[in-house]
């Protein structure tokens, strides 16, 4: 479930003020808190572009909506949620469980491009020029595969790939969990031979090893 606690927010804080500036050798940094819309948790990962905007998952908890938010440091005002916009994501064949939520983002710089991982086995990205607040509009996801539990993600500037984890247990057959995949900017996912020996799971059967195309 998405988390919105006070430690949450204070590292978002704290990374804010590092981007904002503080002189070099500054004996302590006080952390400013900066307030999420009522409704929005978050959880754990959080990216930021060049030009300083912030971007971290934002959840709507009552409804279980997925989303990323941003916020804006010029914009931003602490101890209120000025300059936070949340942007609720796709959600290919959706269904109701409780534990919808983005888990993890990270921004591909070059293409103003900020990827998302969702439990319930999505992935995609938005295009920060293109998307409106309270909005799916300039983003675009796929469905690897219901139940498959992913949980962080990372950009590669070098192979233009997101490269994301399939984290769990919770994994159906025949999906092992436990193993990472990249996608690139068509959504083509592509999964590797016997990664799930990574935790001591049994080799992948090469019909598993494969390219997967939506």
């Amino acid at each position: 479930m998405p988390r919105a606690t006070r430690l949450h927010i204070a590292a978002l804080a704290v990374f804010v003020g590092l981007l904002l500036g503080s002189p070099a050798g500054a004996a302590a940094v006080t952390p400013e808190y900066f307030n999420l819309p009522s409704g929005i948790g978050t959880e754990v990962g959080m990216a930021v572009q060049p030009d300083g905007t912030v971007w971290f998952p934002a959840n709507l908890s009552a409804t279980h909506t997925p989303g990323i938010g941003r916020l804006v440091p010029a914009e931003a005002t602490p101890g209120t949620a000025n300059g936070v916009s949340v942007f609720p994501t796709p959600n290919p064949e959706p269904h109701s469980c409780c534990a919808n939520a983005v888990r993890s983002v990270a921004v591909d710089a070059a293409h103003n491009r900020v990827w998302f991982v969702q439990n319930e086995g999505v992935v995609g990205y938005a295009e920060t020029e293109k998307v409106v607040p309270g909005t799916s509009t300039g983003m675009s996801a796929t469905r690897i595969e219901q139940n498959q539990d992913l949980w962080d993600v990372a950009f590669s500037p070098s192979t233009n790939l997101a490269w994301f984890t399939e984290h769990s247990f919770s994994n159906v057959s025949p999906y092992p969990g436990e193993r990472i995949a990249s996608i690139d900017e068509s959504l083509n996912v592509h999964q590797l031979p016997n990664l799930a020996i990574q935790h001591g799971g049994e080799p992948v059967e090469p019909e598993w090893a494969f390219r997967y195309d939506p």
